[in-house]
């Protein structure tokens, strides 16, 4: 009997293992969250720290950046809206595929997801077509100029 419980015990101690493991690898919410008049949507989320950040970018400047819901409102400068705009001008994105997804499943990935001209690109960190690298990474920098008050 006691062989029989400590079994159960194990296996259950094993599914829930995997439940956890697995629960960081959900996909980011659908094309129905973009905002048709942002010029890009940037969202980022995962990893160990669980980002869960979204960063909305207007043509006229005017930005917000929403983590874990709460909100940040601020203004990029004209010369980081000029290179963001020649950034995404620089970019095919119809000829990406609209998801690059992880080779294996994993809890440890970060997952973008870039919304533009009515195209919308996901992928993950060990994805990302070489094209959006210089994107990402001005984007990155808006959020933590964002996060820590510009």
């Amino acid at each position: 009997m006691m062989k029989h419980f400590a079994l159960l015990l194990t296996i259950f101690a094993v599914l829930l293992f995997a439940v956890a493991l697995l629960s960081g690898c959900a996909p980011l919410p659908a094309a129905s969250t973009a905002d048709p008049d942002a010029l890009v949507m940037y969202q980022r989320a995962g990893g160990f720290a669980g980002l869960e950040d979204q960063l909305t970018i207007y043509a006229d400047g005017r930005a917000e950046l929403r983590q874990h819901e709460q909100a940040t409102a601020f203004t990029v400068t004209t010369e980081e809206l000029s290179q963001l705009t020649a950034l995404l001008d620089g970019i095919a994105f119809s000829s990406l595929a609209g998801n690059y997804p992880p080779p294996s499943q994993g809890a440890d990935y970060l997952s973008y997801t870039i919304d533009y001209a009515g195209e919308r690109v996901s992928a993950v960190d060990t994805t990302i077509p070489e094209a959006l690298y210089p994107l990402l990474d001005l984007l990155d920098q808006l959020i933590a100029q964002a996060s820590n008050g510009r």
